[in-house]
């Protein structure tokens, strides 16, 4: 593995801090930097799997192929999925006291599919 880049570390610290004050400020104008912490978090995830996608394909030593590509990708679901299949009784038993709303949608990745999104901003609609 790599050696550690602090300023990575740094700029996901900020991206927290910025969701944490959106989500204890909501109708200020505070709550805005939940946008911008979201924004800094979608950055930081393509750089770091970009990273790791094209050091992959420099340690095959060949041209990216689709055979390397779907490797990559299994990888990282086998890091994903156990995580998100290990919430999924906690799902099942707030399905069951009436806490939560389709559980057969979380087992299937299909919960942003069901509701609608709502407002990006969170002011309120016209």
């Amino acid at each position: 593995m790599g050696q550690r880049k602090i300023g990575l570390d740094y700029l996901r610290a900020a991206a927290i801090l910025c969701v944490l004050i959106a989500h204890t400020a909501k109708e200020t104008l505070l709550g805005s930097l939940g946008f911008i912490g979201v924004e800094i978090f979608f950055v930081l995830s393509g750089y770091l799997i970009g990273g790791i996608l094209l050091s992959s394909y420099a340690r095959h030593g060949e041209a990216p192929s689709w055979p390397m590509l779907r490797e990559f990708w299994v990888r990282r679901w086998l890091r994903t999925v156990p995580n998100y299949f290990l919430f999924l009784p906690a799902f099942m038993i707030a399905d069951y006291y009436g806490l939560r709303r389709g559980l057969a949608l979380y087992a299937t990745f299909t919960q942003n599919l069901a509701w609608p999104i709502g407002n990006l901003f969170g002011s309120p609609g016209r």
